[in-house]
């Protein structure tokens, strides 16, 4: 047969002699589909990231300033934008926007944090502070649980920590790997050797340990703690506000993160498991049916979110966003959406945990900045949580059970207060008047 004389042809011939047709059928049919499957089983060609150039619709740093301030005018029985500081190199401000119900006033309220681009080239969480703020401004007077959270906390948001290094990109048409620290030691517009600092390995926290330690290192932490002005913004302002809570966004990994999973874990570790997989389970992964994935900070390193928990108690996230720095518009969409229902359901949370109250001196009723300790939550590489000086206000955020408390401050005699209890999503108020002898007294407020 003229179908044998070819050597493929022959073995087929051969092959099917040997084989029943079904099986013969079936085993042609594999033989095509192999090569289909192999090819579906290889991912897509990798775009050439040395060439990419910051796509058009991410705005450059006035444009985001200038968003701010639109806002602020749109909205200003709710927003007030807030120069918190300057940048370390061409002492560009650095804003924030206050969201509260009453904005012109300071309230007797729990603070909470955000904030984005203390890397330059992570403009997404620049892109979500700006979402968060629109849309928990334009949705005040229509949904209640956004009017319930901006009646409850003072919120406030910085979406740009790093002003020069983004700015620094635009200016410079910077390409992939982009740039990722501040500006430090940026003489005539020409990158030096050794430039920059990792803003967020700068942090005064276990910043000894972490980060790099020459200035050429992507990572590098600085001559000192809290060296910058961008990370010496921030920290003030959280003192100030004595925040409870908050999230750093970043990009990127699809991670939630929170402190601290080195040797010594955090007294907290529990609640701050809970509360990132409640923040994790809105956060679907662009290319897996599977939501983000829950890690530990190492907490050796200068970060924000190790110094916001180490330093005021606060439950603080890094939260990676996505699966490069510039995403397109459609996935920035979606991150932004699915992100700002992970923060929704993180404040409504926190605004229904632990511990919340005032301390007050017992004869003068005046505010006393005093030592919250729980029983069991305290650790010695760890600060207490305290009561702020305006109005004596703590909070301290714990899970359901009951606490032995301790409160300590100078001059008043220290009391101890057994057996307190938090019941699960309901907050447990105290308030406490502090006596210069033994009979301080307490008061438990339902």
């Amino acid at each position: 047969m003229n179908c044998c004389n070819n050597p493929v042809s022959r073995s087929l011939y051969l092959f099917k002699q040997r084989l029943d047709p079904q099986q013969y059928f079936l085993c042609i049919l594999l033989f095509f589909m192999i090569p289909l499957l192999f090819a579906q089983a290889t991912p897509p060609d990798q775009p050439d990231f040395e060439k990419q150039t910051i796509p058009d619709f991410y705005p450059d740093l006035e444009k985001m300033y200038a968003q701010m301030d639109s806002l602020a005018q749109q909205y200003p029985d709710l927003l007030q934008k807030v120069q918190i500081g300057i940048s370390s190199t061409k002492a560009q401000p650095i804003f924030a926007m206050k969201l509260s119900d009453q904005v012109e006033k300071t309230e007797d309220e729990p603070a909470i944090l955000l904030s984005g681009l203390h890397h330059a080239r992570e403009p997404v969480g620049a892109l979500f502070c700006l979402h968060f703020i629109q849309e928990m401004s334009s949705n005040y007077q229509k949904v209640d649980a956004v009017h319930k959270l901006v009646d409850n906390f003072t919120i406030w948001i910085v979406p740009v920590v790093n002003p020069d290094g983004y700015e620094y990109m635009f200016e410079h048409g910077r390409t992939f790997p982009w740039w990722r620290k501040n500006m430090r030691n940026y003489y005539a517009r020409q990158i030096k050797k050794g430039l920059g600092v990792d803003l967020n390995r700068n942090y005064n926290y276990n910043w000894i340990h972490g980060g790099g330690d020459t200035p050429e290192s992507w990572y590098y932490r600085g001559d000192s703690p809290a060296s910058e002005a961008e990370v010496q913004a921030m920290q003030q302002l959280a003192l100030r506000e004595n925040v409870i809570a908050g999230a750093t966004f970043h990009s990127y990994g699809e991670l939630v993160l929170f402190p601290w999973g080195n040797y010594y874990s955090s007294p907290d570790q529990e609640l701050m498991f809970t509360l990132a997989t409640g923040i994790a389970q809105f956060m679907q992964k662009e290319h897996y049916f599977d939501t983000y994935d829950i890690g530990m900070l190492d907490g050796l390193a200068g970060q924000s979110s190790n110094w916001m928990h180490g330093r005021l108690r606060a439950a603080d996230f890094t939260i990676e966003l996505g699966t490069e720095y510039f995403p397109d518009q459609e996935t920035v969409n979606k991150v932004l959406h699915q992100t700002m229902k992970s923060i929704m359901f993180f404040l409504d949370k926190v605004l229904q945990t632990g511990l919340r109250g005032h301390v007050v001196d017992y004869h003068t009723r005046k505010p006393v900045s005093a030592q919250i300790l729980v029983d069991g939550f305290e650790a010695k590489y760890m600060r207490e949580r305290v009561s702020e000086k305006r109005f004596g206000r703590f909070e301290r955020l714990l899970p359901p059970g009951k606490y032995n408390l301790t409160i300590l401050a100078e001059g008043y005699s220290p009391q101890i207060m057994p057996e307190i209890e938090i019941q699960k999503d309901k907050v447990t108020e105290l308030t406490v008047f502090l006596m210069h002898d033994d009979s301080t007294r307490v008061e438990l407020t339902h």
